[in-house]
């Protein structure tokens, strides 16, 4: 017992054959059992610290990437600025490309912070009773100006049962989930188009699909489009502003509620779009 304690202090937790106990001594059997029991625990702890020092190191990583744009963009703007042969007109043109990168850093700034926590565990998601319902409309009124604005209609179907259903959800939470859905939806949709909300209930889960008539998405990037900081190769995303992270919130939100985000899309053609699916538990 000594020497696998003195292992322990080392963290070798892994005892293999030098756990077994050939002696009579019941108590002394159970002893050693707990310890393989305790091995096997820690050995688990300290993977799961290394993953999140990886996953620590990766989003660091992430974010410097991301920040350097931004950060250049506004250090050429004032550096052109501070010359004393400019134009008013030009003054001015300049001072806007400042605020608009100083308004896509604050943006990222609050997605960061948001990831930042949901990873760390300091996002509780707290389930309680609420009309599912409702959030979907709570959702649907934070981003109606976005979508007047392009003059694009959301057109919401639901069925005469879905009135009033009540599902365990974190109402703040799963309605974050959705504006990032539908402002997706709106950014890469055009003009006078129409985003669809269908919601269906099923035997053990409720289904809200959102449908655009946008960019579409490719096949091969429907699983990166989920992924922290990714932006699809389309040139219609490069040209729009955001951060390639509101996807990610959206499936880790729904995630954490037991349930799933998934994506099926067409890039050509009439029936061009993007259709999202959630899935949340009934129960």
């Amino acid at each position: 017992l000594g020497n696998i304690l003195g292992q322990f202090r080392k963290r070798s937790y892994a005892l293999g054959d030098r756990l077994r106990y050939c002696g009579s001594d019941k108590a002394m059997g159970q002893a050693y059992c707990q310890l393989g029991l305790l091995g096997e625990m820690l050995t688990l702890d300290q993977q799961r610290l290394a993953e999140e020092k990886e996953g620590m190191k990766s989003l660091v990583t992430d974010i410097s990437h991301q920040l350097k744009t931004p950060v250049a963009g506004l250090k050429a703007c004032f550096e052109i600025l501070s010359q004393e042969d400019l134009s008013p007109k030009e003054q001015e043109e300049f001072r806007e490309q400042c605020r608009r990168q100083l308004a896509g850093l604050e943006a990222m700034a609050g997605a960061l912070v948001d990831i930042s926590r949901m990873e760390t565990g300091m996002i509780q998601i707290k389930k309680e009773p609420a009309d599912i319902l409702e959030t979907l409309v709570l959702a649907i009124n934070r981003v109606y100006l976005k979508a007047e604005e392009k003059q694009i209609s959301i057109e919401l179907a639901e069925g005469e049962e879905l009135s009033g259903l009540t599902i365990p959800h974190d109402v703040k939470w799963v309605c974050e989930a959705l504006i990032n859905l539908l402002e997706n939806a709106i950014k890469y949709s055009g003009s006078h188009t129409v985003i669809s909300i269908r919601m269906e209930k099923r035997i053990h889960f409720l289904r809200i699909a959102i449908s655009d008539q946008g960019i579409g998405i490719p096949k091969e990037e429907y699983h990166k489009v989920f992924k922290r900081f990714y932006r699809g190769t389309a040139k219609e995303v490069a040209k729009a502003e955001g951060s390639g992270v509101g996807l990610y919130l959206a499936r880790e939100i729904i995630g954490n509620h037991g349930g799933t985000v998934t994506v099926t899309s067409c890039c050509h053609g009439k029936g061009r779009g993007s259709t999202f699916v959630v899935q949340l538990p009934l129960a």
